[in-house]
C-alpha cells in the first residue's frame, strides 16, 4: 500500500485529539488538515499520522506500533515534515491559504522586503520538531 507518513510535533498531550476526538465531530488541527490537503495533491489516498492511527486508548496496541515506528517511516513514500510551530494548530506554510506575513517598506514606487536574517535550515534545526527523540527517529528512518 502506498502512503504518506507525517512527521510533526504533538504539542500538548492532553487536548485529546486522538481518533475519539474525531469522531465527536471536532475540527482536525490546522497540520493535519494541511497534510491531508498534500497528501490529496498529490495524489495519494492515505497518509498515515501516529496520533490517529494508533489507538491511543490501548496500550498494547500502542507498544505494537511503536516497535514498528522505524519500518511505518521506512516504507511511507514520502514523508511530510511539518518543522512550523510548536504545536499542530499552526499549519504548513504554504498550504491552503496560510500566509506569511514580511515587513516591507515603500520607496517611491518600489516597495523593498529585507531578506531573512537566517535560511530555512537555521529554521529547521532550530524548531521544536528537530528538538524530539520520536521525530530524530522518524527523520532517520524516512526515505
Amino acid at each position: 500500500c502506498c502512503y504518506i507518513a507525517l512527521s510533526y510535533v504533538w504539542g500538548d498531550n492532553s487536548n485529546g485529539d486522538d481518533a475519539s476526538y474525531l469522531l465527536e465531530g471536532k475540527s482536525l488541527p490546522r497540520t493535519i488538515e494541511d497534510s491531508i490537503a498534500m497528501t490529496k495533491s498529490l495524489y495519494y489516498r492515505y497518509l498515515w499520522i501516529d496520533r490517529y492511527c494508533i489507538d491511543q486508548s490501548n496500550a498494547a496496541e500502542k507498544e505494537e506500533q511503536i516497535v514498528q515506528m522505524a519500518q511505518i517511516y521506512e516504507v511511507a513514500q514520502l514523508t511530510l515534515v511539518a518543522t512550523a510551530g510548536k504545536d499542530p494548530s499552526y499549519g504548513l506554510p504554504g498550504v491552503q491559504d496560510f500566509t506569511r506575513t514580511m515587513p516591507c517598506e515603500q520607496a517611491g514606487s518600489v516597495l523593498l522586503v529585507p531578506f531573512p536574517d537566517h535560511t530555512p535550515m537555521y529554521d529547521i534545526t532550530n524548531s521544536k520538531w528537530a528538538n524530539r527523540a520520536w521525530t530524530y527517529q522518524e527523520c532517520y528512518f524516512s526515505r
